[in-house]
């Protein structure tokens, strides 16, 4: 570059180089250079689309992304990143629109698909997210959020023994995520299966102890107990005759 300082795919190699050695501030700097020595450079803003995406100006991805998409519709993945993008900002109907395109285009686009799912389930509609996460870990069955997320999915459509199924799964490959044991630990309560609910209480708590949801267990753990132990006891009383 010191011979060449305008050579623009030297320019941007260099820029990849630089991201991956995460030095995100040169990098943006290259980037920035390139498309003022190239306004037609896809790559540029791309690239510099998804540095602020990773610096969570997302606004400023945003317009970035809309510049590559002005010179290229068709630029791989940038739909999904996107998408993505919007689905952080909570526009979630633009969101859906930019994924659709992207898993139209590649329908094993495991970035896009898990984002379709999340955005899906933020606009309440589980069974459709749960598609996605299914496809996901029909390409990867090892992607811990996919088999979380769909066990979120089939929590919502009240099909707890998938769900725990799925939580379960979850652990096997991450054993300490937490997410997934406060997942099981509120599933096997509303289930009242009690031993499964205290050991995945005991389970998370050892790990964070800090946990609030975790934390907070106990006590529903008790009062459910009673509550279950009542509905039990009252109904037989009712069948007993007066004592004397």
């Amino acid at each position: 570059l010191r011979h060449d300082p305008g050579n623009t795919e030297l320019i941007a190699e260099f820029g990849d180089l630089l991201i991956e050695m995460d030095d995100l501030a040169a990098a943006t700097a290259r980037f920035q250079h390139l498309v003022e020595l190239d306004p037609q450079s896809v790559h540029g803003y791309a690239m510099l689309g998804l540095i602020a995406a990773q610096l969570d100006d997302l606004d400023k991805a945003v317009r970035h992304f809309e510049s590559a998409l002005m010179l290229d519709e068709a630029c791989p993945g940038l739909r999904a990143h996107m998408g993505e993008v919007e689905l952080r900002r909570g526009n979630y109907y633009d969101a859906l629109h930019h994924l659709s395109l992207a898993i139209e285009d590649q329908p094993d686009d495991g970035m896009a698909r898990m984002a379709m799912g999340n955005c899906l389930l933020e606009l309440g509609r589980p069974e459709e997210a749960a598609r996605h996460f299914e496809r996901i870990i029909e390409l990867d069955s090892n992607l811990v959020g996919a088999h979380h997320n769909l066990a979120v999915c089939y929590f919502l459509q009240n099909d707890f023994e998938a769900g725990i199924s799925h939580c379960h799964e979850a652990l096997r490959i991450e054993p300490d995520n937490i997410m997934a044991i406060h997942k099981l630990a509120l599933a096997y309560l509303h289930t009242c299966k009690w031993p499964e609910a205290r050991q995945m209480i005991q389970r998370g708590l050892a790990l964070n102890p800090d946990h609030a949801g975790l934390k907070a267990m106990p006590r529903t753990f008790i009062g459910l107990r009673l509550r279950n132990l009542g509905r039990r006891i009252i109904p037989a009383w009712l069948r007993c005759g007066p004592r004397s």
